[in-house]
């Protein structure tokens, strides 16, 4: 057990995104069912000196929503944050408001170079900014928390919410148009009132699905390269496929070896969060490139059915006498599992040697599955490190691993 340590705050800024998400796909919602209300007036009846009303609701309400996103996001406040074994407690405002937010609620942090300012991810699509006094105390803070280059992958958003915003109102005015069409046609003109109803439905549903689906892309570092979520596919770059990273108007340029780029667009972030991210690609790739290759080809899968390869790796790993015995043991099997460059099958042999030879396998095959930026490999290192003793490990999800 670690003794607590407090970091002072010149500012801590806790975000929840979920409720800023709701409230803008409700606001969204809101203002259409306004404009279509609009749009069927009986100005002839009401007269059309009241032609502006329908355009000074939606105007009151895009102020009221904005207003509320933003008391969502949290407003910036002084204060401490203390570090323990089990998380951290947050104390800001003049009357020391404390929040408990646990170390398993951390999933990803990084620090912003040039202020040095933390940016925390955490469960339940919550955000933590934390402008600390000492400014090169940002480091220190993540590796108490686990959330070093080494510990756990980076999962950083490339859309602020201004990005989503214009993606939910591009998303909201085709699929309304489309939906207007559509169910016109269906119904026809003498039940104009249920198209429009129908239409608001659909438009709003498929809105919010657009929202979630790609309004918040993000990109995940890694130990072992880079992935892109959030679109119609992920994609995974290895660090070995990955030149310099160019930060570039509205976006990073990830030279890769092929002479490509991967382009990660960025919109309603700041310069100060994208470079952020340049940096950590960099350490990542850095810290991938410069480090000892380990090569255990006798780990790998050689063609062998999932069953067999870990029968077999197991009786090598306990007939080899562990770690105890031989220099092929524990040390080079956490080494392996923890080395970016070497062949995923290589690395998932470590991790099923491991749990042959080490009591205390799951927690460090853990570490690995949340360092690495590769969905596949991680799923198949989860799996590892949930069998318990002595059972087989889940032979679909080594298996997606390993496919292409």
């Amino acid at each position: 057990m670690t003794e607590p340590e407090s970091f002072a705050c010149k500012g801590a800024e806790l975000q929840r995104r979920r409720v800023a998400h709701a409230l803008i796909v409700i606001g969204l919602g809101a203002m259409l069912v306004v404009a279509y209300l609009g749009a069927r007036l009986p100005y002839e009846y009401v007269g059309w000196r009241h032609a502006w009303l329908p355009l000074g609701v939606m105007a009151a309400l895009a102020i009221f929503f904005t207003l509320a996103v933003s008391y969502a996001y949290g407003f910036r406040r002084a204060g401490t944050v203390t570090l323990d074994d089990t998380g951290m407690i947050l104390r800001t405002g003049t009357k020391s408001r404390e929040e408990r937010v646990a170390r398993r609620e951390v999933t990803s942090g990084y620090t912003i170079p040039r202020t040095g300012e933390v940016k925390l991810e955490l469960t339940g699509a919550r955000g933590l900014r934390l402008e600390l006094q000492e400014g090169d105390a940002g480091e220190r803070l993540l590796e108490r928390l686990g959330q070093s280059v080494r510990s756990r992958a980076l999962a950083a958003p490339l859309r602020g919410e201004l990005g989503a915003l214009t993606k939910g109102l591009v998303a909201l005015l085709v699929s309304s148009v489309a939906s207007l069409a559509l169910f016109g046609s269906f119904f026809g003109p003498q039940h104009l009132l249920v198209t429009l109803f129908v239409s608001l439905a659909a438009s709003t549903t498929f809105t919010a699905f657009v929202l979630r689906r790609f309004g918040w892309p993000k990109v995940y570092v890694g130990i072992d390269g880079v992935r892109v979520a959030g679109g119609l596919r992920a994609r995974f770059v290895p660090y070995v496929d990955i030149g310099p990273v160019h930060e570039m108007s509205g976006e990073l340029q990830v030279a890769l070896r092929d002479g490509t780029l991967l382009h990660l667009q960025t919109v309603g972030q700041s310069h100060d969060e994208i470079a952020a991210l340049a940096r950590r690609i960099e350490q990542g790739r850095a810290a991938c490139l410069t480090g000892a290759t380990n090569d255990l080809g006798a780990l790998g899968r050689d063609g062998r059915s999932i069953h067999q390869w870990n029968v077999d790796v197991r009786r090598t790993a306990i007939a080899s006498g562990g770690f105890r015995e031989q220099a092929l043991g524990r040390e080079d099997y956490e080494r392996l599992l923890l080395d970016a460059r070497a062949p995923t099958d290589q690395r998932i042999g470590a991790a099923l040697a491991l749990r042959a030879v080490d009591p205390d396998a799951p927690a460090r095959i853990r570490v690995a599955a949340t360092a690495s930026a590769n969905e596949k490999l991680r799923v198949a290192l989860e799996a590892c490190a949930r069998a318990d003793e002595g059972e087989e490990v889940d032979h679909a999800a080594l298996e997606g691993a390993l496919t292409p």
